[in-house]
C-alpha cells in the first residue's frame, strides 16, 4: 500500500485491519538497510507520516526476533490529538501472532515531547498487551521537522518530563487553594 493511499484512505480500524491481513499489506522499504528494528520502524513512519497536518497513530508488530512483521493504521486524528481503542493494537496483535508491539505517532506541531494524553493512552496500552503476553516494545513521538522522541531510548528525559509535569501540577494546585483561601478571606 502506498504512502498515498494510507493517508487518503480513512477505512475504520476493523475494515483496515481485515484488508491487511486478507492481502497481506506490509511495510516495504525496498532495498534499504538498517541496523535495527528501530531504524527500520522509523523510517517508515516517516514515510507514512511526512507531511501530514494530523495525528496518526501506527502500530507496528514483531515478532520473537523484532524483526516488523506488519503494521496497522490505527487512528487518524486531528491536529493536535489521537485516540483510538487499545483493543484493535491487541486484535491485530493476537492475529499476527505478534511477540511486541512499537506504538507511533506523529506530532504535527513539532512538539517532541509526550502529552499527558499521550502517556495516558501508552499506558493503556501497555496493560492490555501485557495481559495477553506481549510486549509494547516502545512507543515513539515523531515531531514535525525534528528527531524523533522514544519511550524506550530516552527514558531519563521521560522521566525528567514527568517530574517537571508533576511538579507544574503541584504548583497549579498549589496557587488555586492559596486564590481559594484568599477569596473566602476577602468575603469574611
Amino acid at each position: 500500500m502506498s504512502k498515498t493511499n494510507i493517508k487518503d484512505n480513512l477505512i475504520l480500524p476493523e475494515v483496515r485491519l481485515k484488508l491487511d491481513l486478507d492481502t497481506g499489506y506490509k511495510l516495504n522499504l525496498g532495498k534499504l538497510s538498517f541496523s535495527s528494528y528501530q531504524d527500520q520502524i522509523e523510517k517508515g513512519s516517516k514515510e507514512l507520516l511526512d507531511g501530514s497536518n494530523r495525528e496518526i497513530a501506527i502500530a507496528f508488530f514483531l515478532d520473537s526476533s523484532k524483526n516488523p512483521i506488519s503494521y496497522l493504521v490505527v487512528a487518524l486524528g486531528t491536529q493536535d490529538g489521537v485516540t483510538f481503542n487499545t483493543g484493535e493494537v491487541a486484535k491485530a496483535a493476537l492475529l499476527l501472532n505478534a511477540s511486541y508491539v512499537v506504538m507511533v505517532h506523529n506530532h504535527p506541531s513539532g512538539e517532541r515531547e509526550f502529552s499527558v494524553d499521550d502517556l495516558i493512552i501508552t499506558k493503556k496500552v501497555y496493560e492490555t498487551l501485557k495481559n495477553l503476553g506481549i510486549n509494547l516494545l516502545d512507543s515513539i513521538i515523531l515531531p514535525q521537522g525534528k528527531k524523533s522522541f522514544s519511550l524506550r531510548n530516552d527514558l531519563q528525559m521521560f522521566y525528567d518530563l514527568i517530574i517537571k509535569k508533576q511538579m507544574q501540577e503541584q504548583r497549579e494546585l498549589e496557587n488555586f487553594y492559596i486564590e481559594k483561601v484568599e477569596e473566602i478571606n476577602k468575603n469574611k
